[in-house]
């Protein structure tokens, strides 16, 4: 499904997430080796989540778009996770 900005927010945010961990190929065992905690679903949707923000500059209604989900989902889910707002606009 494409956001409004006509791209798939999941490819966008995996795109993300391979740079920042340098990921060449997502083939086979082309993953960097996850502890546990790095693969429980809250830690997931928390990086999703704080991805989104930054890339949108804190803008919670570009990041939710881009999560593909409602604005208030993800004010839900900021104040569950306990989700700090954007700091790095200054």
């Amino acid at each position: 499904m494409l956001n409004s900005l006509g791209k798939d927010p999941t490819e966008t945010l995996l795109k993300s997430i391979d740079n920042s961990q340098q990921i060449i190929s997502t083939s086979d065992e082309s993953f960097p080796m996850k502890t546990d905690s790095d693969l429980s679903l809250k830690n997931n949707e928390i990086s999703l989540i704080n991805i989104a923000i930054n890339k949108t500059k804190g803008n919670i209604s570009q990041a939710a778009r881009l999560l593909d989900i409602s604005f208030f989902a993800l004010r839900r889910r900021i104040e569950k996770y306990q989700i700090k707002p954007f700091e790095n606009s200054r």
